[in-house]
């Protein structure tokens, strides 16, 4: 007995049939029901999994009534508009379907005949449905602002860039649009960043009484293994005692991509946010770190007075050493227990 396939696996050829025969149904139904002319006729798409396919059916030519600037990527492509779903302002739409561009008719959704992708914003093409005019008019699903460059971005993908957004079949943005986004905010979100520390230090220093109480600790983004540190980054912030809120934090990295590219080639770096701030050993990272956000503390006319950490002994020497010698120290209970279980534990290995 011949042995058909059905979305990779093996069936039966009656079951194959069966299925081939409904959904031709479906489509000539599809056909007749888009083939009337009544304004008042139900339009149903096709249940042929436009919800979850990434197949899309041929893309339709169309002409455009004008031409806006793309983002420097693989986008601007037209596709089945039915298929996935899309992320859509209701203003910006409401506004673009009130009326055709050439007569002044309202223009209908059912009549659209494709779109134009920019990320996860869209271009709707929709015809008019005025028979004497029949112009494909360009409806945008989102806002718009300008950039630092004077280019034409669209919010949805510069909102992309500042945090995350959960697989929901959706269009996805290129790598380069989604970085050229983040270097967008980056410079927004440092000056949030900071605002929040400075925020967070007011308000602890309202509730400690004089005894400004903070807990540090620093990280690598590469393991260490207590004998190696060789990451490029590090990362360390400054935790309030009362309000258990972030009241300074701190970014260290090695390396810059861009600067390194460019001296590889014996060319000038092109102008950008170089993150390069640190050419030092990994490991001397956490003391530099701890002196910077304390130093911070002091320009704004405070004083942390107890620091509590982990028993590292060379970054608060380094803090006595270089800002403030009458700082105290505390041990970290975390820390500590497990020093403590530790030595405990090592003589029974021998």
């Amino acid at each position: 007995m011949a042995r058909h396939k059905l979305q990779g696996k093996y069936c039966k050829e009656a079951k194959l049939k069966r299925l081939n025969n409904l959904s031709r149904a479906r489509d000539a139904r599809w056909d007749k029901q888009h083939a009337s002319d009544s304004s008042t006729a139900t339009r149903l798409t096709p249940i042929s999994n436009y919800d979850h396919t990434y197949t899309c059916t041929d893309d339709l030519i169309v002409c455009q009534q004008t031409e806006i600037e793309q983002e420097a990527d693989d986008q601007g492509k037209e596709s089945d508009w039915r298929c996935g779903r899309r992320i859509v302002e209701l203003v910006v739409l409401a506004d673009g379907l009130k009326a055709c561009h050439w007569c002044g008719s309202p223009l209908h959704l059912k009549e659209c005949v494709g779109e134009k992708k920019f990320g996860l914003a869209h271009i709707l093409l929709v015809k008019c449905c005025y028979s004497e005019c029949g112009l494909v008019n360009d409806v945008p699903t989102g806002s718009r602002h300008k950039t630092s460059t004077c280019t034409s971005a669209w919010d949805v993908n510069t909102k992309l860039a500042a945090g995350l957004l959960a697989a929901l079949n959706i269009p996805t943005i290129t790598q380069k649009s989604l970085k050229s986004r983040e270097r967008e905010i980056a410079t927004h979100l440092n000056d949030m960043v900071d605002q929040s520390c400075s925020k967070h230090l007011d308000e602890e220093i309202r509730l400690c009484d004089g005894d400004l109480t903070a807990g540090f600790d620093g990280a690598w983004q590469k393991r260490r293994t207590g004998l190696v540190y060789n990451s490029f980054t590090g990362h360390a912030s400054l935790i309030g005692e009362k309000t258990k809120k972030c009241i300074g934090v701190s970014v260290m990295s090695k390396r810059c991509r861009i600067c390194e590219s460019a001296r590889k080639r014996s060319i000038t770096p092109r102008k950008h946010n170089c993150c390069h701030n640190w050419s030092g050993s990994a490991k001397s990272m956490e003391p530099a770190m701890a002196c910077g956000m304390f130093q911070d503390v002091i320009d704004q006319d405070q004083r942390v007075q107890t620091l509590v950490m982990d028993n590292d002994s060379t970054t608060i020497a380094r803090v006595k050493a270089t800002v403030d010698p009458t700082i105290k120290k505390k041990s970290d209970s975390n820390h500590t227990r497990k020093g403590f279980t530790g030595s405990l534990i090592e003589p029974t290995k021998h």
